[in-house]
């Protein structure tokens, strides 16, 4: 009765980064026990992810060894009541890997080989990390859905008060003075309490270009000027110029049917100047069309907190 030899060559990745239902190669050559190979046979196998001492997912696979004795198979990707995910590879807490050992084993209960999984699924592990754990650079400025009081470990509240430099280094390296700065010691965060974002202009020049970018002012003392982070805009509203009715020698309005404006001609009216004729042209507003008014010139918009990585 032949007992069974393999020779595990390599663990091979798919691609230089697996996807996360991808999974993994895995590489044999089976040889009896004398060594003469076992070429161009169906070999039935049952393939185990176990981590210490428990199976926490299995797969099946049937595959056909060629002239050399070789086969491969993905590791994810057999037969199974299961779903592959890199997180089996993680702690729970996702940060670290937990250590694996792969089982192959034949129909009949005859293990072919016991590995463990080392580097292999490390680009899947560091796909999930980078998703679970985004790690945004100082300076970094996000919308908060939170109250101020709730403003994550990691991050301060952008409401232009002043920090020592000796107490938030990194900060202050990226970002300087250019929200404002009292003294030397210290330096602002941007105070966005009540503002929109907008995107420095440079050398942007067509329709979208800031008009006013070298009249930015600074809100806080040491603040940047001009078109540079840190500046800020009061709110304005552009010119509207045009034509609404222009006045004959009888005092009668010729008035611009369009807009909110519209001519309405009178017949037989009591005149409104010294002429010849009653009849004149009269221009009406029409109040359905009025716009809302305020304070300020602003589009809809949803209070959020913004927040500054430190």
């Amino acid at each position: 009765m032949k007992k069974l030899i393999t020779l595990v060559i390599s663990f091979l990745l798919v691609s230089a980064c697996l996807m996360a239902q991808t999974g993994f190669s895995y590489q044999a050559v089976l040889r009896d026990s004398d060594g003469t190979i076992r070429d161009n046979e169906t070999v039935n196998l049952v393939v185990e992810l176990i981590q210490n001492d428990v199976s926490v997912y299995s797969e099946t696979h049937s595959v056909v060894t060629n002239a050399f004795g070789a086969f491969t198979i993905v590791v994810g990707q057999g037969a199974s009541g299961q779903t592959y995910s890199p997180s089996l590879f993680l702690n729970s807490d996702s940060t670290a890997l937990n250590e694996s050992v792969l089982k192959v084993t034949e129909a009949g209960g005859k293990v072919l080989s016991e590995s463990a999984v080392l580097g292999v699924p490390i680009a899947e592990v560091a796909k999930v990390a980078l998703t679970a754990h985004v790690e945004f650079p100082a300076g970094a400025i996000i919308p908060f859905g939170g109250p101020s009081e709730k403003v994550p470990v990691g991050w301060l509240l952008c409401d232009g008060m002043e920090y020592g430099i000796a107490d938030y280094p990194e900060l202050y390296e990226v970002i300087g003075a250019s929200w404002g700065s009292s003294a030397a010691e210290t330096f602002r965060v941007p105070d966005l309490r009540g503002v929109s974002l907008r995107g420095v202009n440079g050398t942007a020049d067509d329709a979208f270009t800031d008009p006013n970018r070298t009249t930015r002012i600074a809100r806080y003392t040491g603040g940047a000027v001009g078109d540079t982070v840190g500046s800020y805009q009061h709110d304005a509203m552009q010119n509207v110029t045009g034509t609404v009715g222009d006045f004959n020698t009888y005092a009668a309005i010729h008035g611009n049917s369009t807009g909110p404006f519209k001519q309405t001609w009178v017949y037989g009216g009591t005149g409104i100047g010294s002429g010849s004729s009653d009849n004149y042209n009269r221009v009406d507003f029409d109040l359905s069309r009025s716009a809302r008014t305020s304070a300020e010139t602003r589009p809809k918009n949803a209070n959020v907190n913004f927040i500054i990585k430190y």
